[in-house]
């Protein structure tokens, strides 16, 4: 599965066997600018942006499968058209792209954006929706920024230095809306799961988009993934590495899917979390152990549960933590009103 989405992070198209089976290709992946005929034999996926960005996932179920991914991912190629049209087999792409000047490569980027300002912020995002216009359906919001020089193309230097206040309190004061945002989407799960739904087609949805590009940046089509999300174990209280927890399927109920499924760690910042397995998730495909009676217990904790349950442990970080659940392919069951995975239990 190789979702591929747009600059406004809504998937514009998936390549996999969902929508084209698993022998279709090669594709052709065109902006808006492009025009014309798809050359033949090429399948062409149309972006409404310049800029789009391609996950590629590849299941694994461990190192000894490492030989058979990598010969698949190496037969995986982008080529520009012009030279597909050519001889796409003489082309390699370049092994040395040289970083742009004064690019910032250590600051992570959420945090970048964090500090550029109101005038910074928006004036880059003018700049970008030259090339990346946005939906039609955003005419009327569109409409209601323009009159703060928020456009494609415009220019805030005619702004009032009011105004420019304005937008830099906005800015600053972002972060910390967008968490009490994701709060009040999560204030009532179920178990200390909240399975958010409609991800990467969000329409004029604005808050969801805004949350959910913070906080899980790239996330598919609900037809193809679903990621319940859990801030608390059962009880309602924090997720901490002070604590430990267990996450335990009953036999024959872990998560309903036809591809793959995994518990991914974060820490508060929404970074995988550093530890000494090198651990960031765990899943179907990572030799867990089942109990005697073929229920599963997932270990997640700080410190390593020992030798008997290491192959369960999903390491979490000294502090605050927050895991995902990722269903590949979700099975029908997994749609149901009222779906969600088992709480995760304190034990300590």
């Amino acid at each position: 599965m190789v979702p591929i989405p747009d600059a406004w992070s809504d998937v514009c198209a998936v390549v996999g066997q969902r929508e084209h089976g698993s022998s279709a290709g090669p594709f052709l992946i065109a902006g808006p600018s492009w025009s014309g005929a798809a050359p033949a034999g090429l399948t062409l996926l149309k972006s409404r942006t310049a800029v789009n960005w391609i996950i590629g996932r590849y299941a694994t179920s461990g190192p000894s499968d490492f030989p058979a991914v990598n010969k698949l991912r190496d037969a995986t190629r982008l080529i520009p058209l012009s030279r597909w049209t050519g001889d796409p087999d003489d082309y390699s792409p370049p092994t040395d792209v040289p970083v742009p000047a004064g690019a910032d490569v250590t600051t992570a980027p959420v945090d970048q954006v964090h500090a550029l300002g109101g005038r910074g912020y928006f004036t880059l995002l003018n700049r970008m929706m030259v090339d990346n216009p946005p939906d039609p359906a955003d005419a009327p919001l569109l409409g209601r920024l323009a009159k703060l020089g928020i456009a494609p193309g415009a220019s805030l230097d005619d702004l009032s230095a009011e105004e420019l206040s304005a937008l830099n309190t906005g800015t600053r004061r972002g972060p910390a809306a967008l968490r009490e945002l994701l709060a009040q989407a999560e204030s009532a799960n179920a178990g200390g799961w909240t399975v958010h739904r409609g991800l990467g087609d969000y329409g004029t949805d604005y808050t969801k988009r805004a949350v959910i590009t913070h906080f899980g940046y790239g996330a598919d089509l609900d037809a193809d993934a679903l990621y319940p999300h859990a801030t608390t174990d059962v009880e309602g209280r924090p997720l901490d590495g002070a604590h430990t927890c267990v996450l335990h399927f009953e036999a024959g109920k872990t998560p309903p899917v036809d591809g793959c499924w995994s518990l991914t760690m974060m820490n508060e910042r929404q970074l995988s979390a550093d530890n000494p397995l090198n651990r960031y998730a765990i899943g179907d495909r990572s030799g867990m152990r089942t109990n005697p009676d073929g229920s599963l217990d997932i270990h997640v904790q700080h410190e390593n549960p020992g030798p008997d349950r290491k192959h369960n442990w999903l390491p979490a970080p000294a502090g605050s933590f927050n895991v995902f659940l990722r269903l590949y392919r979700p099975q029908q069951p997994a749609f149901t009103v009222g779906w969600t995975p088992p709480a995760l239990q304190r034990t300590s």
